[in-house]
């Protein structure tokens, strides 16, 4: 969590960290009962997108100013995409910190939304005392002290390429929540910085923590500026924590336990038999069949179209993007742009803990190229076939993403 923290690659080693070998609350914007057809009423579901902000807020969402090195936008429509994408974010940080109450305990998520030095003091006083978890916490709340080189530049070289080629909207909406990440994460760091709080201080912890408990060790020394994270996991344990944003029952971690361990072509034949509907399951079999991973035997990897179909019903934008080439290689093109809608309108929510808009991007192209060949009864179809997605999945994918409706 700290390494995935630091820069852009958080966005790109998504899929491993929540679905690979060690893998993947609640949306909030639903009212209960109510079901996401709702939502398609209208000319464009993707203006209604990103959900109501929370009346818990996020741990520290006000430290800088959404939109300020935004600049000049060609229309209102643009503007008000920047904002989306804001929002996206600030929603984001909000199901994050909804994890950390999941993984840590609500005690530990709540001091987690404290200003920061506040909470880094709170989690060291704990951590000081033997509490493992806290210790966890405050490890994942150190991120702010990584030293970064040119973080800004690459950000910004990453948004201009990233955005490359998208409509003004969308761009603008990827836009905005770049922006809104960068700032958040440098404004943390200068926080840290300016209260003087950096990796010395657990360092110090865990040497403390190693000699009271006569395992003493010297700090590490030398070129390797992470080893010390190493020193201070081998003073506090990690604790057994659930980062998944969904409740998965005993049968279902089975399962994902026995894909740690790779399955063979015999397990794999029983798996297709036995294994529980979960979306968890479905989108670590998604993931691991288009990425080829060696937790499944290869026959696998030709064979798992059905997980890929239902991990895109719950909203995961690699198996969506999976689905649209197919029903676009197949000249199901009415279906593959309600399906690119669809994936859009699901990441747009800010549900799933870890920031998507890169892969907002990758639908948003995907989009693109598809409404460039479409008829306008083609296009007419593809809302139809949206609206029946929306009423069919929105609901149970937001909540597979970390929503709750």
């Amino acid at each position: 969590m700290f390494a995935a923290a630091l820069v852009l690659g958080l966005h790109l080693a998504f899929g491993w960290m929540m679905f690979g070998p060690d893998a993947p609350e609640e949306p909030t914007q639903r009212e209960p009962g109510r079901p996401a057809d709702h939502l398609v009423d209208g000319p464009d579901p993707l203006q209604r997108a990103a959900p109501a902000r929370p009346d818990r807020a996020p741990s520290r969402p006000h430290d800088f100013e959404p939109g300020a090195p935004a600049g000049d936008f060609a229309s209102p429509t643009e503007r008000a995409a920047y904002e989306r994408g804001v929002s996206y974010e600030l929603a984001r940080r909000e199901s994050l910190a909804r994890q950390y109450d999941r993984a840590y305990g609500e005690e530990i998520g709540a001091i987690m939304r404290l200003p920061l030095p506040n909470a880094w003091h709170a989690l060291e006083s704990l951590a000081a005392q033997g509490d493992e978890a806290a210790a966890d916490a405050l490890l994942v709340l150190s991120a702010c002290t990584a030293e970064i080189p040119e973080r800004g530049d690459t950000y910004r070289r990453a948004r201009a390429n990233v955005v490359e080629g998208l409509a003004p909207a969308d761009a603008a909406f990827v836009h905005g929540a770049l922006d809104t990440e960068l700032l958040a994460i440098e404004s943390d760091a200068r926080t840290c910085k300016t209260a003087g709080l950096d990796g010395g201080r657990l360092v110090s912890l865990a040497e403390q923590r190693l000699r009271a408990q006569d395992r003493s060790e010297p700090p590490p020394t030398g070129a390797n500026a992470h080893a010390w994270i190493d020193y201070y996991r081998r003073a506090f344990s990690a604790p057994e924590v659930s980062l998944r944003t969904t409740e998965v029952g005993s049968e279902a971690s089975a399962w994902l336990e026995r894909l740690d361990a790779a399955l063979s072509p015999e397990q794999w034949a029983q798996f297709r038999r036995e294994a529980p509907e979960h979306p968890a399951l479905a989108m670590r079999v998604a993931y691991c069949a288009m990425s080829r991973c060696p937790d499944l035997p290869s026959e696998a990897w030709s064979a798992s179209d059905r997980y890929i179909d239902r991990a895109a019903e719950y909203g995961f934008p690699q198996a969506i993007s999976h689905v649209i080439d197919r029903h676009a290689a197949a000249s199901g093109l009415a279906q593959a742009h309600a399906w690119a809608e669809f994936g859009m309108w699901v990441t747009a929510s800010g549900c799933f803990p870890i920031a998507q808009s890169l892969e907002y991007a990758q639908l948003a192209r995907q989009r693109a190229l598809l409404a460039a060949r479409l008829t306008p009864p083609q296009f007419a179809e593809a809302r139809q076939m949206l609206a029946v997605l929306m009423r069919s999945h929105g609901n149970a994918a937001l909540a597979a993403q970390g929503c709750t409706p």
